[in-house]
């Protein structure tokens, strides 16, 4: 994944050059973690941010211990090369930002809390220690502290390097219904030509008109999210699930079939590719995922609700033959 330049949130422009190497990475990773995983859901049409759930694509964190121990090791060099005490609270404090982001992505709200809160004191003027904030108490539902902590994080950034901060607000609002709002700060972060992941904010922006019922705005967002990168598997899902709700299913199984070339395969994946079959009258290649959801993923709220599907499906063919 590109990083995202021009991200870092420190106010001093002699320090920019000493950590945007950091802030990018800390970026990066809400960006990855947070934006469109805790959007995408095809079991519900309530969005509900979780780092522990299944999703269409599981949380790929990566393990960053190499990486946190080299800017660690920076950080201790950089003791020798005489930078000022504000600077070395500003490295720390991005530092510990990345390690509290990485425990709450890891479900350890505890450590979370803990590194978050040292990482504001040392420095409560960076986008990433406020956004970090926001996810954490958007995790444990303080919905107005986390909305005070987004807010934060966009005024830091600014409209003119709006990226993940923007986001991340954006898909916050979306989470409260609040599509409207939602939209307009999608809509900076779209404007950021020099934001290189707007895919992620173009398939947010779709699945949140989705849930508005907005399906023309909505495959609109999609096609501008492959349009800046034609391979991203969650705008790939999305699509195929939003021609699903339009009963559209030859062009839902397009889109999945593109989609099972990059994507992973997931309970969520699974479930769409099932309805598409289904809703196609492939029995055999219904029966099949269906079965493979019931092996495989037996507690998984996507099959249960292929149990709905499948039953109901029966039911209606039972009464169809009685009435007969």
């Amino acid at each position: 994944m590109i990083l995202m330049p021009h991200v870092d949130s420190l106010q001093e422009n002699q320090t920019r050059k000493t950590y945007s190497r950091v802030n990018m990475s800390i970026l990066r990773h809400i960006s990855l973690a947070f934006l469109f995983l805790t959007l995408i859901s095809c079991g519900s049409d309530e969005v509900k941010p979780d780092t522990t759930d299944t999703k269409p694509i599981k949380l790929e964190y990566k393990n960053n211990n190499e990486q946190n121990q080299a800017v660690l090791n920076d950080n201790q060099g950089s003791k020798e090369q005489g930078i000022s005490e504000t600077e070395r609270l500003q490295r720390a404090a991005e530092i510990n930002a990345e390690l509290g982001i990485a425990y709450l992505q890891r479900g350890d709200i505890e450590k979370a809390d803990l590194k978050l809160a040292k990482a504001y004191r040392q420095n409560n003027e960076s986008v990433a220690v406020n956004l970090g904030l926001a996810l954490l108490n958007e995790k444990l539902q303080y919905n107005d502290k986390a909305e005070k902590y987004f807010l934060e994080a966009v005024r830091l950034e600014g409209r003119e390097r709006a990226a993940s901060a923007h986001n991340n607000y954006a898909r916050f609002l979306c989470t409260q219904g609040r599509y409207k709002q939602s939209e307009q700060f999608f809509k900076i972060a779209f404007a950021n030509k020099l934001y290189q992941q707007r895919e992620i904010s173009y398939t947010n922006a779709g699945y949140c008109a989705f849930l508005a019922k907005e399906y023309d705005k909505a495959v609109e967002y999609y096609r501008q999210a492959l349009s800046n990168n034609k391979i991203y598997a969650p705008a790939l899902l999305n699509m195929a699930k939003l021609f699903i709700a339009k009963d559209q299913m030859p062009l839902a199984k397009a889109y999945m079939d593109r989609y099972k070339i990059v994507g992973a395969k997931t309970p969520d994946s699974i479930l769409i590719a099932y309805k598409i079959e289904k809703g196609l009258g492939n029995t055999a290649e219904a029966t099949t995922l269906f079965n493979v959801l019931k092996i495989n993923y037996p507690d998984a709220k996507q099959t249960h609700e292929a149990y709905m599907v499948e039953f109901s499906k029966k039911d209606k063919t039972a009464d169809n033959k009685k009435n007969e």
